[in-house]
């Protein structure tokens, strides 16, 4: 039997349930006005308003309205600030758990604001958010280190995620963060952002000292390469469970192992060389491997590497999800095609459901190759093989996609086919598969001739296929193939899309008849 719930419990459901769009007002409104309806309602609708804000302007405004002035998109002091003045925003200030990073859309509050909240500051308020549970500081204010000397009064014992940048800071802002872990021992996630224009030594030696206190740290992201000192500290941490940082060759020492508890491994590097140098480290059940490079075209050969190495060191049971990106300043013609071999290391983790490989690089798989990944992955749910087939012809065919296609969990797929020819053995390879789990079709830059027959083949493998891309405009090049071919291509496709719900309907009351008959 269920338990019943409470009538408050019911109203905290209906609150939480008015869904927050930030793109939108309606949900904003809607708790507006459940807040003022009646007192039931009034405190669960302002806890769900309040409780995640992406500005500080909002709350700001619940003050006098002769306090603040705006200069040019930014709040400034008007007058100072009495004891009276703060009933309201404390009411709603311990309404906040989230401060989400943002644009600074609204207007942001001057380094003065926050340091006339800070002077004023009420001696029984120790912090002004004491239930705020993660700080996106980036998005609130502007970063200077006048600014920063004010985030310790935003953050509190319930704090346990913040995320910031060494942006604009000097002498007093860095000694801040050296001290933030030992101020706030509570924090188990932090996002720093490193600037460029931050020298490299001030830089390392803050986030040394800051990492010192960071035992108890579950999650670190750090947006700037890190040198072997700070590497090192970070492999030693029994709690780490989620990793983001960026690489070179100076970064990683030549023996170091660690990293135990590691399930969320990103890494953005140069090359894949680079980013190899690190797995053989790991000690730990990785869950989920997220690998960038910057500025380079793709070496396949780096990348099997990379893929063997972790064969030989992660957990084969673990692995659910690989994402592999290459990231160029400006497009470049590829080199080496991706192909079998560099894949067939990664056929050893049988639970992968999430395979991205986003390279710059020509794909050269055939349908062989589709029916060994379809083998060793059957819990595969998304599929992404390169972003430029069209460079090299493909040796994938209609048919090849059929063992995906059958796949139970397989909801989307970006891959680059021939579609030139519909194989017309294809039709009796496989039956239907129950219920067609195919939602999205990327097909890159695949050729095609008949729009028709392809319709009908997926219609049969994909009846439940709500999208279909191809061939993107800003993404086509004329030397590889003229304008007017592509856009041929593409209007094909668009075909296909419009016509695989038509057939897929008649198929459906095809099998009603007979079933009835």
């Amino acid at each position: 039997m269920h338990r019943c719930l409470m009538i408050s419990e019911i109203i905290l459901n209906i609150a939480n349930e008015i869904e927050v769009n930030y793109e939108r007002n309606e949900p904003w409104n809607t708790l507006a006005k459940l807040a003022r309806t009646c007192r039931v309602f009034s405190e669960p609708a302002l806890n769900s308003l309040w409780r995640v804000q992406s500005s500080l302007e909002h709350l700001l405004r619940t003050m006098p309205e002769d306090l603040w002035w705006t200069d040019v998109d930014v709040l400034r002091p008007r007058r100072p600030i009495k004891p009276t003045d703060w009933s309201r925003f404390q009411t709603y200030a311990s309404r906040i758990h989230h401060f989400i990073c943002d644009e600074l859309w609204d207007d942001s509050p001057s380094h003065e604001c926050l340091q006339a909240l800070v002077c004023a500051k009420p001696p029984n308020i120790v912090s002004f958010f004491p239930h705020l549970h993660s700080l996106g500081w980036s998005g609130l204010v502007k970063p200077s280190d006048e600014v920063f000397q004010g985030m310790p009064f935003f953050m509190s014992a319930a704090t346990k995620k913040i995320s910031f940048s060494l942006e604009g800071l000097r002498v007093t802002g860095l000694s801040l963060v050296q001290s933030m872990l030992y101020n706030f021992p509570e924090l188990r996630h932090v996002d720093i952002q490193l600037p460029d224009t931050l020298a490299h030594t001030e830089a390392d030696d803050a986030l040394a000292e800051l990492f010192s206190y960071g035992q108890h740290l579950c999650g670190v992201k750090v947006g700037g390469v890190l040198p072997q000192p700070i590497i090192k500290h970070l492999a030693g941490f029994q709690n780490l469970k989620r990793l983001e940082v960026e690489l070179d060759d100076r970064s990683l020492p030549a023996r170091l192992s660690g990293f135990h508890a590691l399930e969320d491994l990103r890494v953005v590097s140069k090359t894949f060389r680079i980013t190899s140098r690190l797995i053989p480290m790991l000690r730990s059940p990785l869950d989920t491997a997220f690998f960038i490079t910057l500025g380079s075209v793709v070496k396949p050969q780096e990348l099997a590497n990379t893929f063997e190495l972790m064969s030989l060191h992660c957990s084969h049971a673990h692995l659910r999800k690989l994402t592999v990106q290459t990231l160029l300043p400006l497009p470049q013609f590829p080199g080496a095609p991706m192909d079998h071999s560099v894949l067939q290391h990664l056929f050893v983790f049988s639970n992968l459901s999430h395979v991205e490989l986003q390279v710059d690089a020509p794909t050269s798989f055939d349908n062989a190759a589709m029916r060994e990944m379809a083998s060793a992955w059957p819990q595969l749910a998304h599929l992404t093989l390169g972003t430029c087939g069209w460079f090299r012809k493909t040796l994938i065919t209609p048919a090849g996609l059929i063992p995906l296609l059958c796949l139970p969990r397989l909801t989307t797929i970006s891959i680059c086919i021939d579609a030139s020819a519909v194989d017309t053995a294809s039709q009796h390879v496989a039956p239907q598969p129950p219920g067609g789990a195919l939602r999205s079709l990327d097909l890159q830059f695949s050729i095609i001739n008949d729009a028709g027959l392809m319709a009908v083949f997926l219609s049969k493998f994909a009846p439940n296929l709500e999208h279909i891309w191809s061939w993107t405009e800003n993404a086509t090049r004329p030397e590889v193939v003229s304008r007017e071919l592509a856009q041929e291509y593409r209007s094909r496709w668009k075909e296909v899309a419009r016509l695989v719900p038509l057939f897929a309907a008649v198929r459906e009351e095809e099998r009603g008849a007979r079933a009835s008959s």
